[in-house]
């Protein structure tokens, strides 16, 4: 995926870059950057007019590029843009530029973009950018490239496909799907292989994207030497343990430098939802079981701290507003319907489920023999509302297939079985 070093000038009128501009139609919303279209000939000069390409340290953009949720005739697209350290002070403006993905050269294609944008970010979102587009430029089931720009310098291109029309007859769809993605236990290699797919639609991550751990003896260790991550980079002093914004940051941005993860993010488009190591192992509601300081109580600040940093680094269309409290400030269930060949639908199973039926005591919250609280009514791992909502997105819909995109292990279980199947599977 990468580029020459050579500099090339692109000339931009500032008619055109206004009307480019305004066609990106970049929406904004809480959490995420405000896009800036409408700027002068001599910033647009600046911003996109003699770019030279981030080198291969990435200085610029360090977790390179991505792109989520695509949409018939939409995107959004994410970096994490680093000006020079004199411009970190305050606003950073980035620019972003989408054209075809077709048979021209990178350089060829940039200098006739489909659309062009600005968006702003700063030290108080770690400088990631997110810009969700929709435009009536962007055509259904189209191969499209992206790339940003700051400082004089511009990114590693990225690629997104878009879905299909509503209700367009569609034969066949093809996607990878992954999920508990520990950086410390090797390589990704499986990661490699998967970018090599030229022919998938789009990736689907099931969650665990990240891990708040680093030096849990269970389970990591093993990996490389090169691979591990020391607990003292956690700066909140958890022994190893995110619990604080800064922590899940350092985590999201580290994983975000393997590169074969960065390969495929530049490939295809990521549809995400998280597990529960994006929070906490076991983790529900705003309870992590297995901290040290409050396993038995909820930590709303951790909660909205791990709630904030996957809003910030995740390529999703999803509002985030903190003023609304852990529980209500962000929603990650959604749908994506391909055509009228499938219906993806995707629940959040940690943000509103009870807790262990039995009490944290019953074989470590895994097993639970002869407990009669596992069949009590109105135990939930949905919750109320988006219960509702999955029961309609599934009945409603007519397309060919219906996918639950979930991240616990269906598996059916007889009533009269002696021990009871676990709650959860594993640490995955």
């Amino acid at each position: 995926m990468g580029e020459g070093s050579g500099r090339t000038r692109y000339h931009l009128s500032r008619r055109d870059f206004l009307r480019y501009s305004l066609a990106a139609g970049a929406v904004a919303w809480a959490g995420s950057q405000v896009p800036r279209g409408l700027i002068g000939a001599a910033e647009a000069e600046e911003l996109f007019g003699a770019a030279d390409f981030d080198p291969p340290n990435l200085k610029f953009f360090p977790q390179s590029v991505a792109s989520g949720d695509p949409a018939p005739e939409g995107i959004v697209l994410w970096t994490r843009a680093l000006p020079a350290p004199r411009d970190r002070g305050g606003s950073v403006r980035v620019g972003y530029r989408i054209a075809l993905d077709d048979e021209r050269s990178d350089t060829d294609a940039f200098l006739s973009p489909l659309l062009s944008g600005v968006a702003q970010t700063s030290r108080a979102r770690d400088f990631t950018v997110k810009v969700q587009v929709r435009n009536e430029r962007l055509r259904p089931g189209t191969k499209y490239r992206y790339r940003f720009y700051v400082d004089g310098k511009r990114s590693r291109s990225g690629r997104f496909k878009t879905l299909p029309e509503p209700g367009a007859d569609v034969a066949s769809t093809r996607f990878g799907y992954i999920s508990c993605q520990d950086y410390t236990n090797g390589y990704y290699t499986a990661l490699y292989h998967l970018e090599r797919e030229d022919d998938l639609d789009f990736i689907v991550h099931l969650g665990d994207y990240i891990y708040e751990t680093v030096a849990e003896d269970n389970f990591q260790g093993g990996g490389p030497e090169e691979r591990q991550i020391d607990p003292a980079r956690l700066g909140s002093g958890t022994n190893g343990e995110a619990d604080t914004l800064a922590d899940y940051r350092f985590l999201y941005k580290k994983y975000k430098t393997d590169p074969n993860l960065q390969a495929l993010h530049e490939k295809h488009a990521f549809i995400t939802i998280w597990d529960d190591h994006e929070f906490a192992n076991d983790g529900y509601r705003s309870f992590a079981p297995d901290s040290a300081d409050s396993p038995r109580r909820a930590d709303a600040a951790r909660r909205s701290a791990a709630n904030r940093a996957w809003a910030e680094f995740t390529p999703a269309g999803v509002p985030y507003n903190a003023e609304r409290g852990p529980l209500e400030e962000i929603k990650i269930y959604r749908t994506f319907d391909v055509g009228n060949l499938m219906s993806l639908v995707l629940t959040d199973e940690r943000l509103y489920r009870d807790g262990p039926p039995c009490g944290f005591d019953t074989f470590d919250r895994v097993f639970t023999p002869g407990c009669g609280d596992e069949e009590a009514e109105g135990r939930t791992m949905l919750g109320g509302t988006q219960k509702e909502w999955f029961l309609d997105e599934i009945i409603g819909s007519n397309r060919l297939w219906k996918i639950w995109g979930n991240k616990t292990v269906r598996v059916p279980r007889h009533k009269d079985t002696r021990l009871r199947l676990p709650c959860r599977l594993g640490r995955g």
